[in-house]
């Protein structure tokens, strides 16, 4: 499949000739300042975008940068970095808007991942940002990738994981949602069952929580949660609360062991953003968007993102790019809806963070 003619891509960052790598990244619209509908312009009213860089993933050097678009012809203003130690490394940023109204940026901060700690600072209007603090709770808790479900009896869901090594010579992995009852203040974890004597690999990590398609949940429009995995496939589990999940099980949606996004359509359909490999971390090429229309159980791909042969931006000779490590990678995206557009942010071969747009008419079946 090429690329979906219905797409148009642009950059949020790119720059190949920096000595740094760019991962992770997040995004949402509406900031707290607007109208809950953005206006439509040519990146579907202002947003923020944010991710991690630094030399390598996992180096003290790592920090989050945060970059703002106005949604006027200004484009990305520069980014800014909001978060860097130098001692530590800086992880998987998670932007949301609060019950509080607040823009939150949710990090992740440690040399190790079993070493997290998560951080967050707030914002009334996304350019003038409080002082960090850690967020309360178990170590490492709260949004690991994708962002925090809020539903209607004001239950917070952070869809978060954590990553074990066992010592048996094999890792575990377990996803779980971290509920807050009082917007923030405090939070308890709630695991989302796993089956591992019966999972290839380590596990399931990295949930992406949907609401309900018709209101508040119930057995038969309940909270799904899609997992990354290490069999080959994307997990699904069920809530009729956000406390109490379902034992996680396969769907048909293939999984390379690498990061995803999900976002429910105004008909209730959901739209993946994944890469469609079966191997256990295989390629990250292609992006693609796949639908579901039962609820995340059985999957069709739609839409192609990228396939490997788009081009950088401007006159850039090959020896110029550093970016190495990411040669051939277009991951983890973050999928939001404004308006009737969908937005995918993701890393662009470790040396830029591209935003491809979709008109929701495009995927809406």
């Amino acid at each position: 499949m090429p690329i979906s003619p219905a797409v148009r891509r642009s950059w949020v960052w790119f720059d190949p000739t920096a000595s740094t790598q760019v991962h992770a990244s997040t995004l949402i619209g509406a900031l707290p300042s607007q109208s809950s509908q953005p206006s439509q312009t040519s990146q579907s009213g202002q947003l923020l975008a944010a991710w991690f860089t630094g030399s390598r993933e996992g180096a003290p050097d790592t920090g989050i940068a945060l970059a703002h678009h106005s949604g006027d012809d200004a484009g990305w203003q520069e980014p800014r970095v909001l978060a860097r130690t130098g001692a530590e490394a800086h992880w998987n940023p998670v932007l949301a808007i609060g019950p509080d109204g607040r823009v939150w940026l949710f990090f992740k901060r440690g040399n190790t991942i079993q070493g997290w700690r998560t951080w967050v600072r707030t914002s009334a209007d996304g350019q003038d940002w409080d002082a960090e603090v850690e967020l309360p709770g178990r170590p490492g808790g709260g949004p690991v990738k994708n962002q925090p479900l809020l539903l209607a009896d004001g239950s917070w869901l952070a869809p978060s994981s954590v990553e074990l090594r066992t010592g048996a010579g094999r890792d575990r992995w377990d996803a779980m949602v971290d509920v807050s009852l009082d917007r923030g203040a405090s939070w308890s974890a709630h695991p989302i069952p796993l089956d591992h004597a019966d999972t290839d690999g380590a596990g399931i990590i990295q949930p992406a929580l949907l609401a309900p398609a018709g209101g508040p949940p119930s057995r038969t429009d309940p909270v799904v949660a899609l997992c990354r995995s290490s069999a080959g496939r994307v997990y699904r589990s069920t809530s009729v609360d956000g406390r109490r999940w379902a034992v996680a099980e396969p769907t048909d949606l293939p999984n390379n062991n690498s990061g995803l996004d999900a976002v429910r359509l105004p008909s209730g359909r959901i739209v993946c953003a994944h890469n469609p490999s079966e191997r256990n971390w295989g390629p990250r090429c292609p992006l693609v968007l796949s639908a579901s229309d039962d609820g995340g159980r059985h999957w069709r791909q739609i839409a192609e993102l990228e396939d490997g042969t788009s081009a950088m931006p401007g006159p850039v000779r090959p020896d110029e790019v550093h970016g190495v490590a990411g040669q051939g990678e277009y991951s983890y995206p973050t999928i939001i809806r404004a308006g009737e557009r969908l937005l995918i942010s993701y890393t662009w071969q470790r040396i830029g963070i591209a935003l491809a747009e979709i008109p929701v008419a495009a995927v809406a079946g």
